[in-house]
Parts: structure tokens; sequence; C-alpha cells
């Protein structure tokens, strides 16, 4: 899977979770860009992200899942 694809992959998850356009999701975008994105949210996300990518976060990477970068690189380095 290319960068492209894996990136539009998270984005698509992330939008799904949070009910909003996925072109709204920048690599900026946190828990202060996006309104649904509070700890419900964020709980509601790594269950979604660990489904889609048949990963397990740890503790550490749940909390360091501070934006759409963020969760992108964390993904992967799960996958790689």
């Amino acid at each position: 899977m290319n960068d492209i694809d894996f990136g539009e992959r998270v984005r698509a998850c992330m939008a799904k979770v949070f009910d909003i356009d996925p072109a709204l999701i920048t690599l900026e975008s946190s828990p202060e860009t996006i309104e649904a994105w509070d700890s419900l949210g964020h709980l509601n996300l790594i269950m979604a992200l660990e489904d889609e990518f048949g990963v397990n976060l740890s503790d550490d990477q749940f909390l360091s899942l501070t934006n759409f970068a963020a969760v992108v690189t964390a993904i992967q380095r799960q996958i790689k």
C-alpha cells in the first residue's frame, strides 16, 4: 500500500468516526480543530483504527495521537 492510499484510509476512518467531510481533515487536524474529537471521540477513533488496520495500539501510542499526522505515523509504524 502506498503512502497516499494509506493516508486516505486513515482520513476516511477519521471522517467516519467524527462524522465530518474527509476534505476537512488536514495534517494539522486535532482535537482543537475537530469538535467531535473529545475523549469519547478519541476512544472511538482508536477502536476504529485498530479494526480498520488490524493493529493494537499501546497506551503510550493512544496518548500520542494528537493530530492527523501523528495518527498516520503511528499506524504506519504498526503495519511495517
